[in-house]
């Protein structure tokens, strides 16, 4: 395969070749340009998708360097592109340790360290203040069903969660990263939107609180999380939804929520709209709701990933 660089403005067209990887086995799944416009960073896969490789491309003479590669026995996830910071190293997203964490990581694909790690589920990049040295990101640290906003330091010190309710946080930050728009909702919440101070993630000013009075006339049924243990020990979540007049001694039918994984993650402690409003009704008329995730898409990635540099080729 023949992969073609070219600057923006047009000009000579640098060709890099990629038949290393077989055509017949071989995906295309991320590229993107590093911030000085020298090179382009793709990833390439096998297709069961056992293995990914980040490729860098000279822009200048086509010249491939593979960086690292990424092994395991079930499948790699690509989770997008490096985040590169101004002294060379980039960030990168692994499973490597079972759980989706952020790496640091130099040019040449050794690992500085981690900046995330634990037996939790790192979910979205915000952003690096590159002057103060931190990193602001979601996950699922005080429950998996809720998604909180932290920071940390590049070095991996100093976790600090700057959301309070329970739920689900969703993060905008403005460009020095002294302010964030907090986007929240749970359960029985719709989404609501507030200013908060990045550094103690007080709130300044509730922005819109989105107020559904129509929601306190309707007759809802329980919802309660719950955590299932399978046979080899993996705690699964589970969301369970009771008629309103719920009576311990009767059977009820059961109507169970099924969808495709992975990473399809629907237990979470969010507002679910039209979705869960038709369970609600569902449970009205004498229905339980029953929803449970599949390994995939809650606290595990099942396969673990190796992590390693790669020579030049």
């Amino acid at each position: 395969m023949l992969f073609r660089s070219v600057a923006a403005t047009g000009g000579n067209v640098s060709w890099s070749n990629l038949d290393a990887y077989p055509a017949a086995d071989r995906l295309i799944v991320d590229v993107s340009w590093h911030p000085d416009s020298r090179a382009v960073f793709t990833q390439v896969q096998n297709r069961e998708q056992t293995w990914l490789d980040l490729v860098r491309v000279d822009a200048g003479t086509g010249r491939t360097t593979r960086v690292l590669r990424e092994t395991t026995r079930a499948w790699v996830e690509p989770y997008g592109a490096p985040t590169w910071l101004a002294d060379g190293t980039f960030l990168w997203v692994s499973a490597r340790s079972g759980y989706k964490h952020l790496y640091r990581i130099r040019p040449d694909g050794t690992v500085v360290g981690a900046v995330t790690s634990g037996a939790w589920e790192w979910r979205t990049l915000y952003g690096v203040d590159e002057r103060r040295g931190v990193v602001y990101f979601s996950a699922g640290i005080r429950r998996h069903v809720d998604t909180d906003v932290f920071r940390i330091r590049l070095d991996g010190s100093e976790l600090t969660r700057l959301t309070a309710t329970p739920g689900t946080h969703a993060a905008r930050f403005n460009p020095s990263f002294t302010r964030f728009i907090d986007t929240w909702s749970d359960l029985s919440t719709p989404p609501q939107m507030s200013l908060h101070d990045t550094d103690t993630g007080a709130r300044l000013n509730m922005i819109e609180a989105n107020p559904v009075p129509a929601l306190r006339t309707l007759r809802l049924g329980r919802a309660e999380f719950v955590e299932v243990r399978a046979r080899d020990g993996v705690s699964l979540d589970g969301l369970l939804i009771r008629p309103p007049d719920f009576d311990p001694s009767r059977r009820y039918p059961v109507y169970q929520v099924t969808y495709a994984g992975p990473a399809t993650a629907v237990v979470r402690n969010r507002w679910m709209g039209s979705e869960l409003l038709f369970w609600q009704l569902l449970a009205q008329h004498g229905v339980m709701v029953w929803l449970l995730e599949d390994r995939k898409s809650t606290r595990l990635n099942s396969s673990h990933v190796a992590l390693s540099r790669m020579p030049s080729s």
